[in-house]
């Protein structure tokens, strides 16, 4: 069976037979628009199948499916917007301790992956920074 995906102006044709209904999700996201970074926006496909109807080819709607898009890359700005909010908690040392880790371990991989670093670091800090200030208090 041929079945035919749609959302707007886009549309992609796959034979069931060769490709699953789990994989048309990840297959028809390729070719969506991608949602800003930080949101986690769907959007309703239309799904319809391949029938012969007195000896011509017609397409049936069977069902809507949601799509999740794909996040576009972060940007610089709102690299810097979040990575200033992850080190807010922290004292100025710490947080560009903390800004300086996550780029030299992240930066090859993108600024996603610096704020996921980042935000892993400042939340171990922020754990143990009231019993520090407790053994470094005179």
């Amino acid at each position: 069976m041929i079945v035919r995906l749609s959302y707007e102006n886009i549309t992609e044709c796959y034979d069931s037979a060769i490709v699953s209904s789990s994989e048309w999700d990840r297959l028809f996201s390729y070719k969506l628009p991608k949602a800003p970074y930080g949101s986690s926006t769907e959007v309703v496909v239309k799904v319809e199948e391949q029938q012969l109807v007195n000896g011509k080819l017609i397409w049936r709607h069977i069902f809507n499916r949601n799509i999740l898009l794909r996040e576009d890359r972060c940007t610089a700005d709102q690299h810097e917007k979040l990575m200033a909010d992850i080190v807010s908690g922290l004292p100025p040392s710490l947080g560009g301790f903390v800004r300086s880790h996550a780029y030299e371990h992240g930066h090859s991989s993108g600024y996603e992956e610096c704020l996921s670093i980042a935000m892993e670091l400042a939340y171990e800090l922020q754990e143990i920074l009231p019993k520090l200030k407790k053994e470094l208090a005179p």
